[in-house]
């Protein structure tokens, strides 16, 4: 590899891959519920967004989606890794929607 070499990292805090460029990473969700996210599905009753984005994430953050949003990003070789883009996405809209009902 060269020091221009594009690769994506895994998002861990602090980590400095000194001469190497950084991509956010696609984001890659698992798409069945878990146990504990069934059970916590089944007891929401007001916050019906969180279930609903749960449930359709891998249909609307899907490769060719993320890929688009990681274009927004430069490439960079300082600073920590990058957060995948469709991750923020789904936390604006979350914290959007929190907002209008506080």
């Amino acid at each position: 590899m060269t020091k221009d070499t594009i690769f994506v990292v895994p998002n861990i805090r602090g980590a400095r891959h000194k001469g190497y460029k950084m991509r956010p990473p696609i984001w890659q969700p698992p798409i069945e519920l878990s146990p504990k996210e069934s059970t916590v599905v089944k007891r929401i009753r007001k916050a019906k967004l969180f279930v609903f984005l749960r449930q359709i994430r891998h249909e609307l953050f899907d490769s060719d989606c993320q890929v688009e949003l990681a274009k927004i990003f430069k490439d960079s070789s300082v600073g920590l890794s990058p957060v995948p883009p469709a991750q923020l996405a789904l936390f604006i809209i979350l914290q959007a929607y929190t907002a209008l009902f506080r």
